[in-house]
Protein backbone atom coordinates (compact mmCIF):
# COMPACT_ATOMS: atom_id res chain seq x y z
CA UNK A 1 0.00 0.00 0.00
CA UNK A 2 1.07 3.36 -0.46
CA UNK A 3 1.27 5.84 2.55
CA UNK A 4 0.62 9.88 2.41
CA UNK A 5 1.87 11.90 5.05
CA UNK A 6 0.69 15.43 6.03
CA UNK A 7 3.10 17.19 4.06
CA UNK A 8 2.14 15.78 0.68
CA UNK A 9 4.69 13.00 0.54
CA UNK A 10 3.57 9.56 -0.44
CA UNK A 11 5.90 6.61 0.64
CA UNK A 12 4.97 3.71 -1.32
CA UNK A 13 5.15 -0.16 -1.09
CA UNK A 14 4.46 -0.29 2.71
CA UNK A 15 3.25 -3.90 3.33
CA UNK A 16 -0.13 -4.47 4.26
CA UNK A 17 -0.99 -5.07 7.84
CA UNK A 18 1.82 -2.96 9.27
CA UNK A 19 1.09 -0.90 12.73
CA UNK A 20 1.99 2.85 12.72
CA UNK A 21 4.99 2.06 15.17
CA UNK A 22 6.60 -0.20 13.75
CA UNK A 23 6.02 1.68 10.14
CA UNK A 24 7.87 4.62 12.11
CA UNK A 25 10.83 2.45 13.52
CA UNK A 26 11.79 1.17 9.69
CA UNK A 27 11.35 4.46 8.23
CA UNK A 28 13.74 5.92 10.97
CA UNK A 29 16.32 2.97 10.10
CA UNK A 30 15.92 4.31 6.52
CA UNK A 31 17.15 7.72 7.69
CA UNK A 32 13.98 9.51 7.80
CA UNK A 33 12.84 10.37 11.54
CA UNK A 34 8.92 11.02 10.67
CA UNK A 35 5.84 10.89 13.37
CA UNK A 36 3.73 7.87 14.12
CA UNK A 37 0.93 10.02 14.31
CA UNK A 38 1.72 11.16 10.91
CA UNK A 39 1.60 8.55 9.26
CA UNK A 40 -1.89 6.16 7.95
CA UNK A 41 -2.43 2.66 8.69
CA UNK A 42 -4.04 0.21 6.70
CA UNK A 43 -7.03 1.09 5.43
CA UNK A 44 -9.90 1.73 8.42
CA UNK A 45 -6.54 0.44 10.73
CA UNK A 46 -7.62 -3.17 9.68
CA UNK A 47 -11.15 -2.91 11.19
CA UNK A 48 -14.31 -4.52 9.14
CA UNK A 49 -16.36 -2.53 6.78
CA UNK A 50 -19.05 -1.96 9.09
CA UNK A 51 -16.70 -0.96 11.64
CA UNK A 52 -15.26 1.67 9.46
CA UNK A 53 -18.55 3.14 8.23
CA UNK A 54 -19.82 3.71 11.57
CA UNK A 55 -16.46 5.29 12.34
CA UNK A 56 -17.66 7.50 9.59
CA UNK A 57 -20.94 7.91 10.40
CA UNK A 58 -19.54 9.24 13.79
CA UNK A 59 -16.80 11.17 12.11
CA UNK A 60 -19.90 13.14 9.59
CA UNK A 61 -22.11 14.21 12.73
CA UNK A 62 -18.83 15.63 14.72
CA UNK A 63 -17.97 17.69 12.04
CA UNK A 64 -21.35 19.14 12.05
CA UNK A 65 -20.99 19.47 15.76
CA UNK A 66 -17.62 21.07 14.94
CA UNK A 67 -18.57 23.60 13.00
CA UNK A 68 -20.89 24.83 15.40
CA UNK A 69 -19.08 24.63 18.20
CA UNK A 70 -16.28 26.68 16.54
CA UNK A 71 -19.22 29.52 15.70
CA UNK A 72 -20.30 29.46 19.26
CA UNK A 73 -16.61 29.76 20.30
CA UNK A 74 -16.18 33.80 18.53
CA UNK A 75 -18.83 34.62 21.87
CA UNK A 76 -15.71 33.46 24.40
CA UNK A 77 -13.07 35.07 25.43
CA UNK A 78 -9.89 35.89 23.29
CA UNK A 79 -8.06 33.12 22.05
CA UNK A 80 -10.88 30.53 22.44
CA UNK A 81 -12.25 30.18 18.72
CA UNK A 82 -8.29 29.23 17.84
CA UNK A 83 -8.65 27.08 20.63
CA UNK A 84 -11.72 24.96 19.81
CA UNK A 85 -10.68 25.53 15.64
CA UNK A 86 -7.15 23.71 16.91
CA UNK A 87 -9.26 20.75 18.63
CA UNK A 88 -11.65 20.33 15.59
CA UNK A 89 -8.33 20.26 12.73
CA UNK A 90 -6.81 17.90 15.53
CA UNK A 91 -9.95 15.51 15.49
CA UNK A 92 -10.28 15.51 11.56
CA UNK A 93 -6.14 15.13 11.20
CA UNK A 94 -6.75 12.09 13.52
CA UNK A 95 -9.48 10.64 11.54
CA UNK A 96 -7.71 10.83 8.25
CA UNK A 97 -4.62 9.08 9.76
CA UNK A 98 -6.45 5.95 10.64
CA UNK A 99 -9.14 5.74 8.16
CA UNK A 100 -8.36 8.08 5.55
CA UNK A 101 -7.85 5.23 2.73
CA UNK A 102 -11.09 3.73 4.15
CA UNK A 103 -13.90 4.00 1.01
CA UNK A 104 -16.97 2.63 3.55
CA UNK A 105 -15.38 5.27 6.53
CA UNK A 106 -15.61 8.10 3.87
CA UNK A 107 -19.49 6.95 2.46
CA UNK A 108 -20.23 6.62 6.41
CA UNK A 109 -18.76 10.22 7.01
CA UNK A 110 -21.12 11.61 4.19
CA UNK A 111 -23.98 9.72 5.47
CA UNK A 112 -23.40 11.23 9.07
CA UNK A 113 -23.02 14.48 7.71
CA UNK A 114 -26.34 14.07 5.95
CA UNK A 115 -28.34 12.81 9.29
CA UNK A 116 -26.62 15.30 11.24
CA UNK A 117 -27.54 18.37 8.63
CA UNK A 118 -31.05 17.00 7.80
CA UNK A 119 -33.01 18.41 10.63
CA UNK A 120 -32.00 21.77 9.94
CA UNK A 121 -33.74 21.78 6.40
CA UNK A 122 -36.70 20.66 7.82
CA UNK A 123 -37.11 22.32 10.63
CA UNK A 124 -36.72 25.34 8.30
CA UNK A 125 -39.00 24.31 5.68
CA UNK A 126 -41.55 23.38 7.83
CA UNK A 127 -41.69 26.11 10.00
CA UNK A 128 -42.03 28.20 6.77
CA UNK A 129 -44.90 26.30 5.42
CA UNK A 130 -46.27 26.18 8.92
CA UNK A 131 -46.13 30.24 8.75
CA UNK A 132 -47.56 30.53 5.55
CA UNK A 133 -51.19 32.08 5.91
CA UNK A 134 -49.48 35.06 7.95
CA UNK A 135 -48.35 35.94 4.44
CA UNK A 136 -51.81 36.32 2.89
CA UNK A 137 -52.20 36.04 -0.95
CA UNK A 138 -48.30 34.82 -0.59
CA UNK A 139 -49.09 31.92 1.17
CA UNK A 140 -49.35 29.08 -1.53
CA UNK A 141 -45.91 30.05 -2.88
CA UNK A 142 -44.38 30.46 0.82
CA UNK A 143 -45.92 27.06 1.29
CA UNK A 144 -44.12 25.56 -2.11
CA UNK A 145 -40.74 27.03 -0.96
CA UNK A 146 -41.15 25.73 2.35
CA UNK A 147 -41.86 22.07 0.84
CA UNK A 148 -39.18 22.90 -1.34
CA UNK A 149 -36.02 23.29 1.43
CA UNK A 150 -37.86 20.65 3.84
CA UNK A 151 -37.29 17.73 0.54
CA UNK A 152 -34.04 19.36 -0.83
CA UNK A 153 -35.76 20.83 -3.66
CA UNK A 154 -37.28 17.59 -4.67
CA UNK A 155 -41.04 18.56 -4.64
CA UNK A 156 -42.74 21.65 -3.89
CA UNK A 157 -46.12 19.57 -2.79
CA UNK A 158 -48.66 22.58 -4.57
CA UNK A 159 -49.53 22.27 -8.21
CA UNK A 160 -47.76 25.51 -9.52
CA UNK A 161 -46.96 26.26 -13.23
CA UNK A 162 -44.31 24.20 -14.75
CA UNK A 163 -41.98 27.06 -14.57
CA UNK A 164 -42.53 28.47 -11.19
CA UNK A 165 -42.78 24.82 -9.54
CA UNK A 166 -39.12 24.23 -11.27
CA UNK A 167 -37.48 28.01 -9.92
CA UNK A 168 -39.18 27.00 -6.52
CA UNK A 169 -37.70 23.67 -6.52
CA UNK A 170 -34.53 25.65 -7.61
CA UNK A 171 -34.50 28.31 -4.60
CA UNK A 172 -35.73 25.60 -2.00
CA UNK A 173 -32.75 23.47 -3.40
CA UNK A 174 -30.46 25.83 -3.39
CA UNK A 175 -31.21 27.28 0.60
CA UNK A 176 -31.50 23.29 1.68
CA UNK A 177 -28.10 22.79 -0.22
CA UNK A 178 -25.99 25.76 1.27
CA UNK A 179 -27.85 25.27 4.79
CA UNK A 180 -26.27 21.72 4.54
CA UNK A 181 -22.71 22.33 3.24
CA UNK A 182 -22.74 25.44 5.35
CA UNK A 183 -23.69 22.93 8.52
CA UNK A 184 -20.02 20.92 7.72
CA UNK A 185 -17.97 23.60 6.25
CA UNK A 186 -18.92 27.42 6.08
CA UNK A 187 -16.28 28.41 3.62
CA UNK A 188 -18.54 25.82 0.81
CA UNK A 189 -22.13 26.88 1.89
CA UNK A 190 -22.41 29.08 -1.76
CA UNK A 191 -21.39 26.20 -3.44
CA UNK A 192 -23.47 23.33 -1.86
CA UNK A 193 -26.27 25.86 -2.40
CA UNK A 194 -25.37 25.72 -6.54
CA UNK A 195 -25.33 22.26 -6.33
CA UNK A 196 -28.80 22.36 -4.22
CA UNK A 197 -30.14 24.71 -6.96
CA UNK A 198 -28.54 22.49 -10.12
CA UNK A 199 -30.32 19.45 -8.87
CA UNK A 200 -34.14 19.68 -9.25
CA UNK A 201 -33.46 20.92 -12.46
CA UNK A 202 -31.59 18.39 -14.01
CA UNK A 203 -33.93 15.42 -12.42
CA UNK A 204 -36.72 17.53 -13.88
CA UNK A 205 -34.95 17.41 -17.16
CA UNK A 206 -34.26 13.58 -16.66
CA UNK A 207 -37.85 12.60 -15.25
CA UNK A 208 -38.88 14.20 -18.70
CA UNK A 209 -36.60 12.48 -21.05
CA UNK A 210 -37.29 9.41 -19.00
CA UNK A 211 -41.20 10.14 -19.21
CA UNK A 212 -40.69 10.04 -23.18
CA UNK A 213 -38.73 6.91 -23.21
CA UNK A 214 -41.30 5.05 -20.82
CA UNK A 215 -44.18 5.79 -23.25
CA UNK A 216 -42.09 5.09 -25.97
CA UNK A 217 -41.98 1.55 -24.15
CA UNK A 218 -45.24 1.24 -22.68
CA UNK A 219 -46.82 1.70 -25.81
CA UNK A 220 -50.71 3.84 -26.63
CA UNK A 221 -52.53 3.76 -23.57
CA UNK A 222 -55.32 1.05 -22.97
CA UNK A 223 -58.58 1.53 -21.89
CA UNK A 224 -59.58 0.25 -18.45
CA UNK A 225 -61.93 -1.96 -19.66
CA UNK A 226 -60.29 -3.53 -22.12
CA UNK A 227 -57.85 -4.55 -18.72
CA UNK A 228 -60.58 -5.28 -17.17
CA UNK A 229 -61.58 -7.85 -19.83
CA UNK A 230 -58.37 -9.16 -20.04
CA UNK A 231 -58.41 -9.92 -16.56
CA UNK A 232 -61.48 -11.99 -16.33
CA UNK A 233 -60.65 -14.34 -19.70
CA UNK A 234 -57.25 -15.15 -18.06
CA UNK A 235 -59.05 -15.98 -15.21
CA UNK A 236 -61.44 -18.19 -17.41
CA UNK A 237 -58.27 -19.62 -19.15
CA UNK A 238 -57.86 -18.01 -22.26
CA UNK A 239 -54.65 -16.44 -23.60
CA UNK A 240 -54.77 -13.34 -25.33
CA UNK A 241 -52.58 -11.73 -28.29
CA UNK A 242 -50.32 -9.60 -26.01
CA UNK A 243 -50.76 -6.14 -28.22
CA UNK A 244 -54.50 -5.74 -27.28
CA UNK A 245 -53.90 -5.93 -23.71
CA UNK A 246 -49.97 -4.38 -23.11
CA UNK A 247 -48.79 -2.67 -26.70
CA UNK A 248 -45.53 -2.18 -24.89
CA UNK A 249 -42.35 -2.06 -27.16
CA UNK A 250 -41.58 -5.35 -26.01
CA UNK A 251 -44.48 -7.02 -27.30
CA UNK A 252 -44.81 -5.44 -29.83
CA UNK A 253 -41.19 -6.43 -30.97
CA UNK A 254 -42.37 -10.22 -29.79
CA UNK A 255 -45.17 -10.69 -31.47
CA UNK A 256 -44.28 -8.85 -34.56
CA UNK A 257 -41.33 -11.76 -34.54
CA UNK A 258 -44.28 -14.56 -34.11
CA UNK A 259 -45.82 -12.95 -36.96
CA UNK A 260 -49.45 -10.77 -35.61
CA UNK A 261 -51.81 -13.26 -37.64
CA UNK A 262 -50.41 -16.37 -36.79
CA UNK A 263 -50.25 -15.27 -33.28
CA UNK A 264 -54.41 -14.37 -33.41
CA UNK A 265 -54.78 -17.91 -35.15
CA UNK A 266 -52.96 -19.55 -32.33
CA UNK A 267 -54.52 -18.17 -29.57
CA UNK A 268 -57.76 -18.80 -30.86
CA UNK A 269 -57.63 -22.55 -31.65
CA UNK A 270 -56.06 -22.83 -27.80
CA UNK A 271 -59.42 -20.85 -26.96
CA UNK A 272 -61.86 -23.22 -28.53
CA UNK A 273 -60.76 -25.52 -26.46
CA UNK A 274 -61.71 -23.40 -22.65
CA UNK A 275 -64.53 -22.15 -25.20
CA UNK A 276 -66.02 -25.81 -25.01
CA UNK A 277 -64.83 -26.83 -21.41
CA UNK A 278 -66.99 -24.00 -20.09
CA UNK A 279 -70.15 -24.53 -21.94
CA UNK A 280 -70.15 -28.23 -21.24
CA UNK A 281 -69.39 -26.35 -17.19
CA UNK A 282 -72.65 -24.20 -17.74
CA UNK A 283 -74.37 -27.49 -18.47
CA UNK A 284 -73.15 -29.56 -15.22
CA UNK A 285 -71.41 -31.74 -17.60
CA UNK A 286 -68.08 -32.92 -17.35
CA UNK A 287 -65.38 -30.75 -18.89
CA UNK A 288 -64.09 -32.89 -21.41
CA UNK A 289 -67.95 -33.49 -22.74
CA UNK A 290 -68.09 -33.62 -26.68
CA UNK A 291 -70.96 -31.80 -27.33
CA UNK A 292 -73.84 -32.69 -29.78
CA UNK A 293 -77.40 -31.82 -30.35
CA UNK A 294 -78.24 -35.58 -28.95
CA UNK A 295 -76.23 -34.41 -25.78
CA UNK A 296 -78.52 -31.38 -25.31
CA UNK A 297 -81.86 -33.00 -26.28
CA UNK A 298 -80.44 -36.01 -23.18
CA UNK A 299 -80.17 -33.16 -20.98
CA UNK A 300 -83.49 -31.78 -21.68
CA UNK A 301 -85.19 -34.82 -22.52
CA UNK A 302 -83.76 -35.22 -18.35
CA UNK A 303 -84.49 -31.93 -17.38
CA UNK A 304 -88.32 -32.27 -18.94
CA UNK A 305 -88.91 -34.49 -16.08
CA UNK A 306 -89.82 -31.70 -13.86
CA UNK A 307 -92.51 -30.41 -16.72
CA UNK A 308 -93.77 -33.51 -16.39
CA UNK A 309 -94.00 -34.08 -12.83
CA UNK A 310 -95.89 -30.45 -13.18
CA UNK A 311 -98.13 -31.66 -16.18
CA UNK A 312 -99.45 -34.82 -14.62
CA UNK A 313 -101.37 -32.67 -11.75
CA UNK A 314 -104.95 -32.71 -11.99
CA UNK A 315 -106.63 -30.59 -14.65
CA UNK A 316 -108.88 -28.04 -12.44
CA UNK A 317 -112.18 -27.24 -14.46
CA UNK A 318 -113.39 -24.07 -15.59
CA UNK A 319 -116.37 -22.33 -13.86
CA UNK A 320 -118.67 -20.29 -14.69
CA UNK A 321 -119.11 -16.49 -12.73
CA UNK A 322 -122.07 -16.51 -10.84
CA UNK A 323 -122.54 -12.76 -10.04
CA UNK A 324 -125.11 -13.46 -7.53
CA UNK A 325 -122.60 -15.12 -5.36
CA UNK A 326 -119.94 -12.54 -6.90
CA UNK A 327 -117.89 -15.07 -8.24
CA UNK A 328 -115.96 -14.67 -10.95
CA UNK A 329 -115.10 -17.38 -13.91
CA UNK A 330 -112.40 -19.44 -13.23
CA UNK A 331 -110.54 -20.81 -16.32
CA UNK A 332 -109.41 -24.54 -16.80
CA UNK A 333 -106.13 -25.37 -16.23
CA UNK A 334 -105.00 -28.63 -17.93
CA UNK A 335 -100.98 -28.27 -16.79
CA UNK A 336 -100.76 -31.49 -19.94
CA UNK A 337 -102.18 -29.47 -22.05
CA UNK A 338 -99.78 -26.04 -21.05
CA UNK A 339 -96.66 -28.20 -21.04
CA UNK A 340 -97.51 -29.00 -24.88
CA UNK A 341 -98.01 -25.81 -25.61
CA UNK A 342 -94.84 -24.71 -23.59
CA UNK A 343 -92.27 -26.89 -25.90
CA UNK A 344 -94.49 -25.67 -28.84
CA UNK A 345 -93.53 -22.15 -27.87
CA UNK A 346 -89.90 -22.64 -27.16
CA UNK A 347 -89.44 -24.41 -30.09
CA UNK A 348 -90.93 -21.36 -32.51
CA UNK A 349 -88.87 -18.92 -30.50
CA UNK A 350 -85.66 -20.74 -31.05
CA UNK A 351 -86.67 -20.99 -34.83
CA UNK A 352 -87.15 -17.84 -35.36
CA UNK A 353 -84.00 -16.57 -33.33
CA UNK A 354 -82.14 -18.64 -36.09
CA UNK A 355 -84.18 -17.41 -39.15
CA UNK A 356 -83.28 -13.92 -37.75
CA UNK A 357 -79.64 -14.14 -37.28
CA UNK A 358 -79.37 -15.62 -40.82
CA UNK A 359 -81.93 -12.35 -42.25
CA UNK A 360 -81.60 -9.89 -39.64
CA UNK A 361 -84.96 -9.10 -40.65
CA UNK A 362 -87.38 -7.33 -37.68
CA UNK A 363 -90.21 -8.98 -37.99
CA UNK A 364 -88.32 -12.46 -37.79
CA UNK A 365 -86.96 -10.99 -34.07
CA UNK A 366 -90.51 -10.03 -33.56
CA UNK A 367 -92.42 -13.33 -33.68
CA UNK A 368 -88.98 -14.75 -31.89
CA UNK A 369 -89.58 -12.40 -28.84
CA UNK A 370 -93.55 -12.94 -28.97
CA UNK A 371 -93.04 -16.68 -28.99
CA UNK A 372 -90.47 -16.26 -25.92
CA UNK A 373 -92.88 -13.85 -24.24
CA UNK A 374 -95.42 -17.25 -24.84
CA UNK A 375 -93.23 -19.40 -22.95
CA UNK A 376 -92.53 -17.51 -20.23
CA UNK A 377 -96.55 -16.85 -19.31
CA UNK A 378 -96.70 -20.52 -19.79
CA UNK A 379 -94.09 -21.21 -17.41
CA UNK A 380 -95.33 -18.71 -14.47
CA UNK A 381 -98.42 -20.17 -15.32
CA UNK A 382 -97.54 -23.95 -14.32
CA UNK A 383 -95.40 -22.17 -11.15
CA UNK A 384 -98.29 -20.57 -10.08
CA UNK A 385 -100.91 -23.35 -10.23
CA UNK A 386 -98.23 -25.78 -9.25
CA UNK A 387 -97.84 -23.98 -5.74
CA UNK A 388 -101.34 -23.05 -4.97
CA UNK A 389 -101.51 -27.09 -4.75
CA UNK A 390 -98.87 -26.72 -2.02
CA UNK A 391 -96.71 -28.48 -4.93
CA UNK A 392 -93.80 -26.06 -3.92
CA UNK A 393 -90.95 -28.43 -4.45
CA UNK A 394 -92.33 -29.09 -8.24
CA UNK A 395 -92.15 -25.39 -8.45
CA UNK A 396 -88.42 -25.21 -7.90
CA UNK A 397 -87.68 -28.15 -9.95
CA UNK A 398 -89.66 -26.63 -12.59
CA UNK A 399 -86.95 -23.04 -12.27
CA UNK A 400 -83.71 -25.13 -12.38
CA UNK A 401 -84.92 -27.48 -15.25
CA UNK A 402 -86.36 -24.09 -16.91
CA UNK A 403 -83.13 -22.80 -16.82
CA UNK A 404 -81.04 -25.57 -17.78
CA UNK A 405 -83.38 -26.33 -20.69
CA UNK A 406 -82.87 -22.32 -21.93
CA UNK A 407 -78.82 -22.53 -21.21
CA UNK A 408 -78.96 -25.64 -23.84
CA UNK A 409 -80.55 -23.70 -26.58
CA UNK A 410 -78.03 -20.89 -26.08
CA UNK A 411 -75.19 -23.47 -26.68
CA UNK A 412 -77.32 -25.48 -29.56
CA UNK A 413 -77.15 -21.92 -31.10
CA UNK A 414 -73.88 -21.85 -31.06
CA UNK A 415 -72.97 -25.19 -31.98
CA UNK A 416 -71.39 -26.56 -34.84
CA UNK A 417 -72.92 -30.27 -34.52
CA UNK A 418 -70.08 -31.79 -36.88
CA UNK A 419 -67.24 -30.93 -35.07
CA UNK A 420 -68.65 -29.94 -31.29
CA UNK A 421 -67.11 -26.83 -31.35
CA UNK A 422 -68.84 -24.28 -29.55
CA UNK A 423 -68.35 -20.53 -31.26
CA UNK A 424 -67.57 -17.68 -28.79
CA UNK A 425 -68.23 -15.29 -31.52
CA UNK A 426 -72.28 -16.39 -31.84
CA UNK A 427 -72.30 -16.54 -27.82
CA UNK A 428 -70.86 -12.93 -28.28
CA UNK A 429 -73.48 -11.68 -30.71
CA UNK A 430 -76.51 -13.48 -28.58
CA UNK A 431 -75.48 -11.46 -25.60
CA UNK A 432 -75.16 -8.61 -27.91
CA UNK A 433 -78.66 -8.84 -28.76
CA UNK A 434 -79.75 -9.15 -25.12
CA UNK A 435 -80.29 -12.86 -24.99
CA UNK A 436 -79.49 -13.56 -21.33
CA UNK A 437 -76.31 -16.04 -20.92
CA UNK A 438 -74.57 -16.81 -17.42
CA UNK A 439 -71.83 -19.12 -16.56
CA UNK A 440 -69.08 -19.87 -18.44
CA UNK A 441 -71.20 -18.56 -21.48
CA UNK A 442 -71.00 -15.51 -20.84
CA UNK A 443 -67.45 -15.70 -20.02
CA UNK A 444 -66.89 -16.66 -23.68
CA UNK A 445 -69.07 -14.00 -24.91
CA UNK A 446 -67.46 -11.45 -23.57
CA UNK A 447 -64.23 -12.99 -24.93
CA UNK A 448 -65.19 -12.73 -28.48
CA UNK A 449 -66.80 -8.96 -27.94
CA UNK A 450 -63.79 -7.43 -26.56
CA UNK A 451 -61.24 -9.73 -28.50
CA UNK A 452 -62.86 -11.34 -31.31
CA UNK A 453 -59.37 -12.27 -32.79
CA UNK A 454 -58.76 -14.45 -29.96
CA UNK A 455 -61.96 -16.27 -30.69
CA UNK A 456 -62.02 -16.91 -34.37
CA UNK A 457 -63.73 -20.19 -35.11
CA UNK A 458 -61.19 -22.65 -35.73
CA UNK A 459 -63.40 -24.36 -38.46
CA UNK A 460 -63.16 -20.85 -40.22
CA UNK A 461 -58.84 -20.65 -40.23
CA UNK A 462 -58.24 -24.04 -42.07
CA UNK A 463 -54.85 -25.95 -41.62
CA UNK A 464 -52.47 -23.67 -38.60
CA UNK A 465 -48.98 -24.24 -40.01
CA UNK A 466 -45.82 -23.09 -38.04
CA UNK A 467 -43.56 -22.38 -40.69
CA UNK A 468 -43.88 -20.36 -43.81
CA UNK A 469 -42.24 -20.77 -47.33
CA UNK A 470 -40.95 -17.34 -45.94
CA UNK A 471 -39.35 -19.14 -43.00
CA UNK A 472 -38.03 -21.85 -45.39
CA UNK A 473 -36.47 -19.35 -48.04
CA UNK A 474 -34.87 -17.38 -45.73
CA UNK A 475 -33.29 -20.03 -43.60
CA UNK A 476 -32.13 -21.67 -46.93
CA UNK A 477 -31.09 -18.46 -48.51
CA UNK A 478 -28.95 -17.64 -45.44
CA UNK A 479 -27.62 -20.92 -45.21
CA UNK A 480 -26.78 -21.24 -48.89
CA UNK A 481 -24.74 -17.54 -48.72
CA UNK A 482 -22.62 -18.20 -45.72
CA UNK A 483 -21.96 -22.09 -45.70
CA UNK A 484 -23.27 -22.33 -42.44
CA UNK A 485 -26.07 -25.25 -41.87
CA UNK A 486 -26.42 -23.34 -38.37
CA UNK A 487 -28.85 -20.73 -39.50
CA UNK A 488 -31.41 -23.67 -40.32
CA UNK A 489 -32.26 -23.17 -36.62
CA UNK A 490 -34.04 -19.77 -37.96
CA UNK A 491 -36.82 -21.84 -38.52
CA UNK A 492 -38.19 -22.37 -35.26
CA UNK A 493 -37.58 -18.90 -34.33
CA UNK A 494 -41.29 -17.66 -35.18
CA UNK A 495 -42.75 -21.08 -33.67
CA UNK A 496 -41.01 -20.31 -30.47
CA UNK A 497 -41.43 -16.79 -30.26
CA UNK A 498 -45.41 -17.31 -30.99
CA UNK A 499 -45.04 -20.25 -27.96
CA UNK A 500 -43.63 -17.45 -25.96
CA UNK A 501 -46.42 -15.20 -26.73
CA UNK A 502 -48.70 -17.20 -25.17
CA UNK A 503 -47.22 -18.85 -22.67
CA UNK A 504 -48.06 -18.24 -18.90
CA UNK A 505 -45.61 -15.79 -17.62
CA UNK A 506 -46.59 -13.51 -20.72
CA UNK A 507 -49.78 -13.98 -20.47
CA UNK A 508 -49.68 -13.39 -17.01
CA UNK A 509 -48.13 -9.89 -17.01
CA UNK A 510 -50.31 -8.89 -19.48
CA UNK A 511 -52.65 -7.62 -16.35
CA UNK A 512 -49.78 -6.61 -13.87
CA UNK A 513 -49.41 -2.84 -13.43
CA UNK A 514 -46.92 -0.91 -15.66
CA UNK A 515 -43.68 0.35 -14.09
CA UNK A 516 -42.92 3.77 -14.09
CA UNK A 517 -39.57 4.54 -15.35
CA UNK A 518 -39.36 7.98 -16.36
CA UNK A 519 -42.23 9.90 -14.20
CA UNK A 520 -39.63 8.26 -10.96
CA UNK A 521 -37.57 11.32 -11.14
CA UNK A 522 -39.27 14.62 -9.56
CA UNK A 523 -42.30 12.30 -8.76
CA UNK A 524 -43.41 12.65 -4.64
CA UNK A 525 -43.04 9.25 -4.82
CA UNK A 526 -38.93 9.58 -5.22
CA UNK A 527 -38.58 11.52 -2.45
CA UNK A 528 -37.96 8.60 -0.27
CA UNK A 529 -35.69 7.02 -2.68
CA UNK A 530 -33.90 10.40 -4.00
CA UNK A 531 -33.85 12.33 -0.83
CA UNK A 532 -30.76 11.56 0.79
CA UNK A 533 -28.67 11.34 -2.63
CA UNK A 534 -30.30 14.90 -3.13
CA UNK A 535 -28.67 15.80 0.09
CA UNK A 536 -25.57 14.16 0.14
CA UNK A 537 -24.50 15.88 -3.56
CA UNK A 538 -24.09 19.29 -1.94
CA UNK A 539 -21.69 17.55 1.07
CA UNK A 540 -19.80 15.90 -1.80
CA UNK A 541 -17.95 19.16 -2.77
CA UNK A 542 -16.73 20.38 0.37
CA UNK A 543 -13.07 19.15 0.67
CA UNK A 544 -12.98 16.77 3.86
Amino acid sequence: MDVRLPDGTIIQGVPDGISRADLAARLKSNGMDVPSEWLVGPKGQGGSILGNTLMGVARGAKDVIDTGAEWLSRLGPAGENERVRAMNEAGKREFDQGYGGSTAASIGRIGGNVAATLPAGGVLGYGLRAAAPLAGSAAPVVSSLGNSIATGGMTTGNTLPALGNLATRAIGGGISGGLAAGQVDPNSAMTGAGIGAALPVALGGLGRAGDAIASTIRGPAVPSGVKEAATAALESGYVLPPTQVSPTLWNRLLEGAAGKISTAQNASAKNQAVTNRLAAETLDLPPQTLLSPLVLKDIRDEAGQAYRAVASLPVRQAERAQPLLNKPAIPEINPAKMVEDLKQARNDAQSWFKAYNRSASPDDLAKARAADALSKRLESGLEDYAGSLGEGGLVQNLREARTRIAKTYSVERALNATTGNVDAQVLGRMAQKGVPLSGGLREAANLAQAFPKAAQPVERMGSLPQMSPLDFNAAGLATAASGNPAWLAGLIARPAARSLVLSGPVQRGLISGPSRIGGLLGSPASVGLLDYGVRAAPLLAIDQ
